[in-house]
């Protein structure tokens, strides 16, 4: 069993420590083995370099502020307040798109009986304090700034469940939390974070972007793990920081509730997993690999996959080597990404659809066994069918990463991956992707895959009654009505089905039904039900009294839905079932 993390870890701060240091090759000679004296060296040229790097904050002239840390316990869900002292810097001294950064000081806890000494600022731990940008703001700024605390100390959780697991590298992610200015009229607030020195390397973003010059395994497989750990309630993405020590990730989330803008929900999801190929380290923590068609293209991904493969056939060691003979610049910000994929934004231009060969449309075989309860990867085999089908993964660059909306290149639709991805999230136990097969393989009018001709009427039954037994509103009125028009009608199978109905609350309209779309309201479903009591046969036993009420109940709903003629018809039909039944 895995133990959890002390809460004390979660509220400790961490300091941002220099990059890991492996004894590997130093200096540009490849049998220059790194010294004692060597590595202490690079560790005080990385502290230097920290200290430089705040070298101009005006202890003296930035005023002292109280404050409260809001500090979020992602184990037991919980925050917890603390009082501290904080200086923060007037002027930002970087930016991004939605947020301003100000270097800070902050003095908490022990620390705060040190007041009365001279270098108490000078040593007080370093911070960057990130606030919202006027015209970004969210509606609610508190909520806002509290998801984005969460959002990185839930990061950081799966960071400490990650390194359970004896990754040949750990990975965490910085000390978060939200700050509270009291002492100001406005209350301001910030999220605030260790101050992270060295160079600031994207690896990831949240659209399956990934860098190929910084291609690594760790950060790929972190996000992998963070996907099968949940059981596909949540993707942790958007990996960037310095070595593994991240920041600023971006989640996304079943339910696609929470965390900003770049919670994409499973569609997000659909975009890593289609771009990651798992590697030695997701295969070392034994992590399940999303199948994917054996026909799906990736020919923009021929240099990712050329740089796995060279990481994959290296020993560890040499995966990791690196040259340390100088230290490199401190950069805020991320690297430019090289490739990576995304929702075309609509209209799409230039995509033609073009003719694929049957014999392309592979009906995979109906597995023995079908979970009752769906697959947690079941609906993200069905956002890439869709993905697949309406062509919208597109190939990025930097010009597309930075400007989405120049996209114009979009891959034409691939209906064979879609027709695969349908076909697993069936398998999967997803009753909307059983319709969806259900409807190809019935070869029925639908919007979905209307290019293909995979008839198999038996096949397309058994989906349908697949979905059916899993809840399927739509599913369970088709089946009812196959076995009551069946040669032989099976009545009493049909009986079962529409009494499912009358239990089950009829679906939204705007409900995807692949095809399969229940017409008919609930009162037509009850007359349908007394014609099959009135007579019976068949192997099922007349009911006329049954009957009789369904019709009447029928009757008086029509009535109320302003179907007169409907109404009246029920009521006479009611009339001569008692009167026959009485006879």
């Amino acid at each position: 069993p895995q133990s959890a993390p002390s809460r004390q870890r979660f509220l400790d701060v961490p300091s941002a420590s220099p990059p890991q240091i492996d004894p590997v090759v130093a200096g540009s000679s490849p049998s220059r083995r790194l010294t004692p004296k060597l590595v202490r060296r690079l560790v005080t040229v990385a502290r230097d370099q920290r200290k430089c790097q705040f070298a101009g904050f005006d202890d003296e002239g930035t005023p002292t502020e109280k404050a409260v840390m809001h500090l979020y316990d992602a184990e037991r869900n919980l925050w917890v307040e603390e009082v501290a002292l904080v200086k923060v810097e007037p002027e930002k001294f970087a930016e991004g798109a939605l947020r301003e950064c100000f270097r800070a000081k902050l003095v908490r806890g022990k620390e705060l009986s040190t007041l009365g000494k001279a270098r108490c600022w000078e040593q007080a731990t370093r911070w960057v304090a990130k606030r919202y940008k006027p015209d970004k703001s969210p509606e609610d700024p508190r909520v806002g700034y509290m998801e984005d605390v969460q959002l990185q100390m839930i990061s950081k959780h799966y960071g400490e469940l990650f390194n359970q697991h004896h990754p040949p590298k750990k990975v965490d992610f910085l000390q978060a939390f939200l700050l509270e200015c009291f002492g100001r009229k406005d209350r301001t607030l910030y999220c605030v974070e260790a101050y992270l020195p060295g160079e600031y390397v994207k690896y990831t973003n949240n659209t399956g972007f990934f860098d190929v010059e910084h291609m690594r395994n760790t950060p790929q497989a972190f996000s992998h793990f963070t996907f099968v750990e949940s059981k596909g309630d949540l993707l942790i993405c958007d990996i960037q920081g310095v070595s593994d020590l991240y920041t600023d990730p971006a989640i996304h989330t079943a339910d696609k509730k929470h965390y900003g803008a770049g919670n994409l929900g499973h569609r997000g999801m659909a975009l890593f997993l289609y771009s990651h190929e798992c590697n030695f380290v997701c295969r070392q923590l034994k992590l399940t690999p999303f199948e994917h068609a054996k026909t799906k293209s990736k020919k923009h991904l021929e240099k990712f996959f050329e740089v796995q493969r060279k990481l994959n056939n290296q020993s560890l060691s040499d995966s990791f080597r690196a040259v340390l003979s100088a230290s490199p610049p401190a950069r805020i910000g991320p690297s430019p990404m090289a490739t990576g994929f995304l929702e075309a934004p609509s209209p799409r231009k230039n995509v033609q659809l073009t003719a694929q060969p049957m014999s392309d449309f592979i009906v995979l075989p109906l597995p023995d066994l079908i979970p009752v309860s769906v697959s947690y990867e079941a609906a993200v085999h069905l956002t890439l069918a869709t993905l697949h089908e309406e062509g919208r993964i597109a190939r990025l660059d930097d010009s597309f990463h930075r400007e989405a909306e120049h996209i114009e290149e979009v891959t034409p639709p691939s209906l064979t991956c879609a027709w695969f991805h349908y076909q697993k999230a069936a398998h999967l136990g997803h009753s909307g992707a059983q319709l969806a097969v259900a409807s190809v393989l019935a070869n029925m009018p639908r919007d979905h895959m209307q290019h293909t001709d995979c008839e198999d009427r038996d096949l397309a039954n058994k989906y349908l009654e697949l979905a059916a037994e899993r809840g399927d509103y739509h599913a369970r009125f088709h089946c009812a009505q196959n076995a009551q028009f069946d040669e032989p009608p099976k009545l009493k199978e049909a009986l079962d089905w529409y009494m499912t109905l009358l239990e089950a609350t009829p679906p939204d309209p705007e409900e995807e039904a692949y095809g399969w779309t229940v017409t008919q309201a609930p009162f037509e479903i009850k007359a349908a039900l007394a014609s099959l009591l009135k007579d019976g046969g068949a192997g099922l036993e007349a009911n006329r009294s049954r009957a009789a009420e369904l019709w009447n109940e029928a009757a008086e709903e029509a009535m109320a839905s302003m179907k007169g003629k409907l109404a009246t018809k029920y009521y006479a039909l009611a009339a001569e079932c008692d009167y026959v039944s009485q006879s």
